[in-house]
């Protein structure tokens, strides 16, 4: 976020960097569970919903971004973000996304690199297994 600043226009840093404290704490195991900074969260995520609306209009104010006021109900329920989003799974889409190089047999693509990779993790497994066998052999003599 350091990098940012200087380089966008101090309004939108700021903006930016709300969302990021916003994230910081919902995401957080210990601050997630402490009164001050759920406040303070959501305090600032109002704050973020009204900014936004004037920085970029209306029409940014999807369901998404509205959500972010109610988030903390969640972060209260469920404890931080990370015991309840969908992060695992996103970041499992962009492994996915790297695996695929053309427009062309997509499916085929992911499918290919996903069974390149386990073969050759099967093959280093082996492998281990072996210098394993090796060893205890090399000990024995």
């Amino acid at each position: 976020i350091v990098l940012l600043h200087g380089i966008i226009h101090e309004r939108l840093y700021k903006h930016y960097l709300i969302l990021h404290i916003i994230s910081r704490i919902f995401c957080s195991p210990t601050m997630s569970n402490n009164a001050t900074f759920l406040n303070k969260a959501s305090e600032l995520a109002k704050d973020f919903i009204s900014e936004a609306i004037s920085i970029f209009g209306e029409s940014f104010l999807t369901y998404n971004v509205h959500y972010i006021v109610h988030l903390r109900n969640d972060v209260e329920m469920y404890g931080s973000l990370y015991n309840f989003s969908c992060f695992p799974f996103e970041s499992f889409n962009n492994k996915i996304t790297n695996k695929i190089k053309s427009t062309n047999n997509v499916l085929k693509q992911v499918v290919n690199r996903f069974e390149e990779e386990s073969r050759l993790y099967s093959v280093q497994r082996k492998n281990k297994t072996d210098e394993c066998v090796c060893l205890d052999r090399k000990a024995l003599s």
